[in-house]
């Protein structure tokens, strides 16, 4: 079984109920996410209707709403939260992830109280969190683990390479197999001792090829 089947394992069973939350840590890159969108879509779940995505940095009072919006999907109503290392440095947004995951007396409550407005409700989703890398100093990040399914992912160049090589065999936008192939022979061969050789380059260097047809390998050399 590869890193990638353990993550969609874990995937699998926080859908059907085995827990309510899932963290994914690994370098940029490896393919945590587009795992991550595949398993929910294999099972015919859709964005917005099953699961919603964010990637970017939210307000306390904005996750609020978001996880309201999340009671509102269809089962199993799982969030996705990505690359949310600056949402975690927040301790109001952390207070409100916690209560969403963590039960008291059978209850995961959500509890906001300002001067102008209180606010309770119980959040009755999933959070598959996604994040590049593990701040140490973050009490709340190591407790998250301790108490959510966890995997960290971590691949070798080489590993990455053959990944990218099975990658190349899917059609895309009108490249031939036989260039596939050789753009994706390339990468593995100018990228394996490099620190930011990824995932993420294959389709960078089929686009490059597709612009600049004589000099792809140029182009792809600039990225690593």
């Amino acid at each position: 079984m590869t890193q990638h089947d353990l993550i969609r394992k874990l995937i699998l069973d926080l859908a059907n109920g085995s827990s309510n939350s899932l963290v994914i840590i690994g370098s940029a890159g490896l393919g945590k996410t587009e795992t991550a969108f595949e398993v929910l879509k294999g099972l015919n779940y859709k964005e917005n209707e099953h699961f919603k995505y964010l990637a970017n940095y939210i307000t306390p009072r904005g996750f609020i709403e978001l996880l309201r919006e999340i009671n509102k999907l269809k089962p199993p109503r799982i969030l996705i939260l990505d690359d949310i290392e600056q949402t975690l440095k927040n301790p109001q947004t952390i207070s409100l992830l916690k209560g969403g995951l963590w039960e008291a007396d059978g209850k995961r409550r959500i509890i906001w109280r300002t001067n102008r407005e209180k606010i309770e409700f119980e959040f009755q989703g999933k959070v598959i969190i996604i994040l590049n890398y593990i701040n140490s100093q973050n009490p709340f990040v190591k407790s998250l683990i301790d108490r959510s399914s966890f995997y960290e992912i971590k691949l070798t160049n080489q590993e990455i390479g053959q990944l990218i090589l099975e990658r190349a065999k899917k059609p895309y936008e009108g490249i031939s197999a036989p260039k596939r192939e050789e753009i994706a022979r390339y990468l593995f061969q100018v990228g394996n001792g490099s620190k930011k050789f990824s995932l993420r380059l294959l389709p960078i260097a089929f686009n490059y090829f597709k612009s600049s047809p004589h000099h792809w390998q140029q182009l792809i050399s600039t990225r690593l």
